[in-house]
């Protein structure tokens, strides 16, 4: 956050390894039903942009990216979520970069500047809806999008998640049942 850009340390290399293997375990092998064409990408750094339906949606994103070698990771995130009880700050310490997207300033184009330029040591993860959907309908983009693709210069890969509403939702619990294997 101080204008650099950001590379992984070996504690966040562990910490990517561990919850990778957990993400993997406990919500990939009982959510993910299908996933194609990440196979096809070649061994490089991506600019992944992802629709938003629950806050599971980057412990699933972990976890199939960890499956096929594409860690580490960083997950652009908003602050006043990520920070609301010690779970999520100690989930989003190592995972993410924080931000206020409500208002773009100069200095959320600096700070989504530093999250481009991240893409030297970790795949970035973007969801341009900034706020969870209904998991049916994608929302517009906010704005910034195009400032993390101009800084990152690296392809732009699309992720479409189907049926997370059914396990979570920014109106509904967690529903471990509801969803398994859809």
């Amino acid at each position: 956050e101080n204008g650099q850009s950001r590379t992984p340390s070996w504690i966040t290399r562990s910490v990517h390894l561990v919850l990778g293997l957990g993400c993997k375990l406990f919500f990939c092998l009982p959510y993910q039903k299908r996933t194609s064409g990440l196979s096809a990408l070649e061994r490089r750094r991506y600019l992944f942009v992802c629709n938003h339906v629950s806050l599971l949606d980057t412990i699933l994103l972990g976890g199939i990216l960890w499956g096929t070698a594409r860690l580490p990771i960083l997950v652009l995130g908003d602050k006043s979520v990520w920070q609301k009880n010690w779970i999520r700050r100690a989930l989003s310490a190592h995972l993410g970069l924080l931000i206020d997207r409500e208002h773009l300033s100069r200095e959320v184009i600096r700070q989504l500047r530093t999250f481009g330029r991240s893409v030297e040591g970790f795949n970035l993860i973007v969801f341009p809806e900034g706020h969870r959907g209904d998991g049916e309908h994608v929302q517009e983009c906010q704005a910034g999008v195009a400032v993390i693709a101009r800084e990152a210069r690296v392809p732009i890969v699309p992720i479409f998640i189907a049926n997370m509403q059914r396990v979570s939702s920014r109106s509904t619990p967690f529903r471990p049942l509801s969803g398994l294997r859809q």
